[in-house]
């Protein structure tokens, strides 16, 4: 937390000061320095600043390879968790994220604008550079400093190597100062040899040091492998290379992410309109590859604990040894989702082009009747509308789930706990939470005050003009009254798994959710004539709200999993009176918190509203807070289901 949240603020108060100060030292400083910090003999050119921190992690990577043979002695493979660390952070850190950043952001330099006319973007934009130009023209963040600052390894291997020894403490603090100092200068010469704007550079410093303390702690955990080693914890041997083999699999994972944001930053930049393919490919990539990083990853950190290796469902939660078509049907869950998430993703860039057009033509030819009726609901003291029906549907399913919890329930009722907490989260969570959130944080303008209020237009990925402070339904992304609609998609999910040899219901459940979608597509449909809102604030969101109720179903509340232990009578403590509103309320201020992290970040594009930068630091402060007390929560709950002691949560971790 003392790196993040610092780290967090720096860039956005580095921000109003960066031409200014990037101009003064490039008019002001020395320029054989400027020269000296910038070039390096691995580039053909005489030696610079940079060369010693390329040299250190090139050994260090030669070392970590020789750890791992036949030959190594006791006290080089003792080394091998910080030799790791090295290896994975120049790997993951100075070379992966920094130039995946270079490539997606395309910043222009200082030189490029100054001086071949360039436009100047800010640190959070996307700039005029394409990754055809080259690698390495993308300005922000810069790879100098990067390199400079992996050196900071050497200090948290020293501090903790003999945690003992004060001395070495001393020295590791002593040297951490040292290369915050020339990180810093490196910094300063970038701007002078006008390479690089300060927020590249000097910004960059402590959300960078947090990457690699996070690495180091959380998630190579270095304390607890050394400490397993120490311990001489009996285990099988561990894949040769393994953080290598880690760093392979994170690779296309990353290039996953930057592809579909290549994707969407085509929606900015037209002239390219064939990089929104990305977005599918990325996409592919990203579902391939994490669930075998993560397995891969999981069952590392078993062999080094001395646990038998498990498959990703096991080590997950604890599996039941009788759970077999749970974890037979979990499989088949993944495509499931892709079918729903890939084309979610794409619809609203094919959408968008079309999204005035097509919304103008529906308000002036569409039944004006009609779309009032879409938008109006006798709970806002209006004539019913189409709305109530899904409305009084999700208040009776609350009803029916508090008094599924009383002790006088039937079994019949409390069987139904699983799909009736479904719904209550479904319509807390999603309809409620996120999309409420969205139209807070987005603050997109409505049809009707574009063309008749003179109000700015805004696409559904931009931030719009719209403050909370105006009203908690003036943003028009994404439709709360589609949302709701589309909960009624729940009861098909219900349906279809509440008795899996029944076909018949099965049939209905399938119509059933036909019939929701086409009743979705109806509402968008009115709210585009009623000029409420756009097209892509319904008809776009129908998939990715599906993809998310998917989710939750099957991964989050893991509801065929709650209702397989249920059947085969797991024994059991009691579980926590109403969980699911009770995790619905620790998920509460970690929404409210990542909005105002946005909220902060939204203020460097309004410079009217400067105060709200200030949120950034109480949104950091919220998710860190109730993040981990959200996830233990989490953990319990699905231990006591499935009839496992509970634990806490740094065994939970252990174990899976």
């Amino acid at each position: 937390m003392v790196l993040l949240i610092p780290g967090v603020l720096v860039l956005p108060l580095l921000q109003p000061l960066d031409q200014k100060w990037t101009v003064w030292l490039h008019e002001h400083g020395s320029k054989e320095f400027g020269l000296w910090m910038g070039r390096t003999m691995f580039e053909g050119k005489l030696p610079g600043a940079s060369d010693p921190a390329i040299i250190f992690l090139l050994a260090s990577l030669v070392v970590y390879v020789r750890s791992w043979s036949v030959h190594a002695s006791q006290r080089l493979i003792r080394w091998r968790p910080f030799l790791g660390f090295i290896v994975t952070t120049a790997l993951a850190g100075s070379l992966g994220v920094v130039h995946s950043l270079k490539w997606v952001i395309g910043r222009a330099r200082p030189y490029e604008v100054w001086g071949e006319n360039w436009p100047f973007s800010e640190w959070y934009e996307f700039g005029p550079h394409f990754i055809t130009e080259g690698i390495y023209r993308g300005s922000f963040p810069s790879g100098h400093s990067a390199v400079i600052l992996s050196l900071l390894t050497l200090s948290y291997v020293w501090f903790n190597q003999n945690p003992g020894h004060s001395r070495m403490r001393i020295i590791a603090v002593i040297w951490g100062l040292m290369v915050i100092l020339s990180t810093g200068l490196m910094g300063i010469g970038r701007a002078v040899s006008a390479s690089h704007w300060l927020t590249d550079s000097l910004g960059m410093i402590l959300p960078t040091w947090a990457v690699l303390h996070l690495l180091f702690f959380h998630l190579l955990k270095v304390p607890l492998q050394l400490e397993c080693f120490m311990n001489k914890t009996p285990r099988a041997p561990l894949p040769r290379f393994w953080e290598l083999k880690f760093c392979g699999l994170c690779l296309p994972i990353l290039l996953g992410s930057m592809f579909i944001i290549l994707g969407f930053r085509s929606l900015r930049f037209q002239e390219t309109p064939w990089l929104l393919s990305l977005i599918l490919i990325g996409v592919l990539m990203v579902s391939f590859f994490w669930p075998r990083m993560k397995s891969f990853y999981l069952q590392v950190f078993q062999q080094i604990q001395g646990h038998p290796v498990q498959d990703e469902g096991e080590s997950s939660i604890h599996v039941l040894p009788n759970s077999e078509p749970t974890t037979a049907r979990s499989k088949l869950l993944t495509p499931g989702l892709m079918v729903l998430l890939i084309p979610g993703v794409l619809v609203l860039p094919l959408l968008q082009p079309l999204d005035q057009k097509w919304t103008v033509w529906l308000h002036e030819h569409g039944s004006k009747e009609f779309g009032l009726w879409m938008g109006r609901t006798m709970f806002e003291g209006k004539l019913p509308g189409a709305s109530d029906p899904a409305i009084i549907f999700l208040l009776a399913s609350l009803v029916v789930y508090v008094r599924s919890w009383s002790v006088h329930a039937s079994q019949r009722l409390i069987r139904w706990r699983p799909f009736l907490g479904f719904i209550v989260t479904t319509a807390l969570a999603g309809s409620l939470g996120v999309v409420h959130s969205l139209k807070w944080v987005i603050g997109r303008a409505r049809p009707y005050e574009v063309w008749g209020e003179n109000w700015p237009f805004s696409e559904w990925y931009e931030f719009g003009p719209h403050f909370i402070t105006e009203g908690i339904y003036r943003g028009s992304f994404p439709s709360g009254h589609s949302a709701v609609i589309l909960s009624l998609l729940t009861l098909s999910y219900v349906w279809f798994n509440q008795n899996p040899g029944h076909s018949r219901m099965r049939i209905i459940a399938v119509i059933w959710g036909l019939m929701v979608i086409l009743s979705t597509g109806l509402m968008g449909i009115g709210r585009a004539v009623s000029a409420s809102h756009w097209l892509t604030d319904s008809l776009g969101m129908i998939l990715p709200t599906w993809a998310v109720l998917h989710l939750l179903f099957f991964h989050l509340l893991k509801v065929p999993l709650q209702l397989e232990c249920f059947m085969n009578k797991t024994p059991r403590a009691p579980l926590p009176r109403f969980w699911e509103l009770k995790f619905c309320g620790l998920c509460l201020p970690i929404l409210l918190g990542s909005m105002f992290i946005i909220l902060g970040f939204r203020s460097l594009r309004f410079q009217e509203t400067p105060w709200l930068l200030s949120l950034i630091l109480i949104g950091v402060l919220m998710v860190s807070f109730f993040w981990p007390r959200m996830k233990s929560f989490y953990l319990q709950v699905f231990q006591q289901i499935q009839g496992h002691p509970v634990q806490d949560e740094g065994e939970t971790k252990a174990d899976g």
